[in-house]
């Protein structure tokens, strides 16, 4: 009985001494070996308000924790950090569990210098220490000990980006970032449901559900995109272009996507919404082109067959005005060419050597397109300007080089020519073209029938 006693009590105040240093002991213990290791591996300064941990449920909590640069500025900082480890399942199950993690209220400041470095590129300190590569290692993934993340939630958090390799700061703004996924790991494949929204500046609201698996990674769902500001994107790199937007532009998308990579990749779209609203196109203070809509009700992109259709296709209020100068034509012009490195130029070279076993088929059917052109030819002191241009088209299709029209029809309600140079000046009025059955294949141009 006596040993009994002393058996019963050596468990009893171990577990007293277990829970009491659960809860007092290593919270302590934690936050001081935590902000030490931070302090003396990164290029910045750590605190931590508090750390809380069960030894009963194996909940850690983490809270206010921040991450200040040198010059005091914040770079990382959450209000709470939660981590729930399922030992028991993992024990039973064989496999590496962790119930629950939740990271509430995390802040990112991302800075790129004049030089292009982002600051927390630099975070890590450098060690020149030279450390020895083992040798003889054999990969097998049946060794490697399964995960899985039941909950992992990801709330109101933020990310800012601030560029300053412009006159102008450039700064980009994800805002109100939620995202729960649920079953996250290699543990029997199981397929993970997730689901994020956030913000872009000021008015972007983007939406993507859907669900994976890790091993072989397989994944599908749904993209919703409103009212995306292109120019929110195209300030980032001035010196790369020599146009800009105007602030209304702006694009809605619904996006279905399916990717598959058991055995090839493979990747499957199709679109509920697609359009783009309100288009200017601005160089040197001239407007060049805009478009109040484009409309594409379908589409769709195969990339194992390399097949993409589009289907009922509205263009409305498209204005493109065509300049040639000494300089070029202006639409030439829109993209510096000398910002594009050797390394980019060697790329293309190699891409254009590749013969495709397989050609491209772009599938167009029902276009319904109200443009207005305008060119004028200063070299030359001519204009060329077609109004309210009206083209339908049924189905129109290109397979690599080769181009099927079944049957087209364009309206022009005036048509002018003038040659200052050569006294000509040449007006059309209600112009109308029918078009059937054009083929354009190896070279060759047949026309079914043609009606002016």
């Amino acid at each position: 009985m006596v040993i009994l006693k002393k058996i019963f009590y050596t468990f009893i105040s171990l577990v007293f001494i277990y829970i009491l240093s659960g809860f007092f002991i290593v919270p302590f213990v934690l936050k001081d070996q935590i902000i030490k290791n931070l302090d003396e591996n990164l290029n910045a300064k750590s605190s931590i308000e508090k750390i809380k941990f069960n030894p009963l449920t194996l909940d850690l909590k983490v809270y206010n924790f921040k991450l200040l640069s040198l010059q005091n500025e914040e770079l990382i900082k959450a209000k709470e950090l939660e981590i729930r480890l399922g030992i028991l399942k993992s024990i039973d199950q064989k496999h590496f569990r962790i119930e629950y993690i939740l990271l509430d209220e995390l802040l990112v400041n991302l800075v790129q210098t004049k030089e292009g470095e982002i600051n927390l590129a630099q975070l890590v300190k450098q060690d020149n220490s030279k450390q020895e590569v083992p040798q003889n290692l054999d990969d097998k993934s049946s060794n490697e000990l399964a995960f899985l993340i039941a909950k992992l939630d990801l709330k109101n958090t933020n990310f800012n980006f601030k560029s300053l390799i412009n006159n102008e700061p450039y700064n980009l703004n994800l805002k109100d970032i939620n995202y729960t996924i649920y079953d996250l790991g290699t543990y029997k494949n199981f397929l993970s449901s997730n689901n994020l929204s956030f913000q872009i500046n000021k008015n972007t609201d983007v939406n993507i559900r859907g669900a994976f698996n890790i091993n072989p990674f397989k994944a599908y769902g749904k993209v919703e995109i409103k009212d995306l500001r292109p120019k929110d994107f195209l300030q980032f790199d001035k010196k790369f272009l020599n146009f800009y937007i105007n602030d209304e532009a702006n694009i809605n998308l619904a996006l279905n996507y399916n990717i598959d990579t058991s055995n090839k990749f493979l990747l499957n779209l199709n679109t509920e919404i697609f359009e783009i609203n309100n288009l200017d196109l601005i160089q040197n203070s001239n407007k060049i082109a805009n478009l109040k809509k484009l409309d594409i009700k379908e589409f769709y992109f195969d990339l194992k067959e390399r097949n993409i259709d589009f289907s009922d296709v509205l263009i409305d209020g498209l204005n493109v005005n065509m300049i040639m100068d000494k300089e070029g034509i202006n639409f030439a012009n829109l993209v510096n060419n000398q910002e594009i490195s050797t390394q980019d130029k060697n790329l293309e070279e190699k891409n254009e050597n590749i013969k495709e076993a397989k050609p491209w088929k772009i599938n167009f059917k029902n276009i319904n397109a109200n443009v207005n052109y305008n060119f004028n030819n200063v070299l030359l002191n001519s204009k060329t300007d077609i109004k309210s241009i009206s083209l339908n088209t049924n189905d129109l299709k290109i397979i690599g080089s080769s181009v099927y029209l079944a049957d087209a029809n364009l309206k022009t309600s005036n048509i002018s020519y003038t040659d200052k140079q050569n006294n000509l000046d040449i007006k059309s009025n209600n112009t109308n073209v029918n078009l059937n059955n054009l083929s354009i294949a190896n070279g060759d141009i047949k026309i079914g029938n043609i009606a002016i």
